[in-house]
């Protein structure tokens, strides 16, 4: 989750950087010292690129750091999954012990089925509850990239993105009465 919010920062710096290098029409107008997260060592290689060189360079990165951020969210799911099938075997034998020991007075309030539908049920809610959590984590860390990005770039910006967010949630509630 944190990889793929890293690598969605960055290409979102790179596609900024872009467009600083599109509208300066001009390499040599931007001041590549005053990005602080840039290295020495690659400023001087930037430098160094002609106009269209670096603008395919640019564009490049941010697609190759789009693609690793898809092979994390890929490899968080395969992480989730992992970690999903060992609670899942784990909690369906300690259900299965429950149900098992249970003695025959309580068993017999139940209706016939009841309690296999309960042992059914365990996969399918630890499946939702993991799958639920992975999911909060990433859109979480993800969005606090895309703050820090907008902070970066402008607190106007900011302040006008939350008031966009605010109307769209706030139009539809006024729109449809709630039943």
């Amino acid at each position: 989750g944190i990889a793929a919010a890293l690598f969605e920062g960055i290409s979102l710096a790179l596609l900024y950087f872009v467009i600083n290098l599109l509208s300066n029409r001009s390499f040599s107008s931007i001041d590549l010292e005053s990005y602080s997260f840039l290295s020495d060592d690659l400023i001087s290689f930037l430098k160094q690129l002609s106009f269209d060189s670096l603008f395919l360079f640019c564009l490049i990165s941010a697609i190759l750091f789009q693609l690793l951020q898809s092979f994390s969210l890929y490899i968080n799911k395969l992480m989730s999954k992992y970690i999903e099938a060992r609670c899942l075997s784990k909690v369906t034998s300690l259900v299965h012990k429950k149900i098992l020991s249970l003695k025959f007075p309580f068993v017999s309030k139940f209706k016939v089925g009841d309690l296999s539908n309960y042992v059914n049920q365990c996969p399918i809610t630890i499946r939702f509850q993991i799958e639920s959590l992975t999911s909060i984590f990433i859109s979480s860390t993800i969005s606090i990239a895309y703050i820090l990005l907008l902070l970066n770039i402008s607190y106007k910006l900011l302040f006008l993105v939350f008031l966009v967010v605010f109307l769209v949630r706030l139009i539809p509630k006024k729109l449809y009465p709630s039943i």
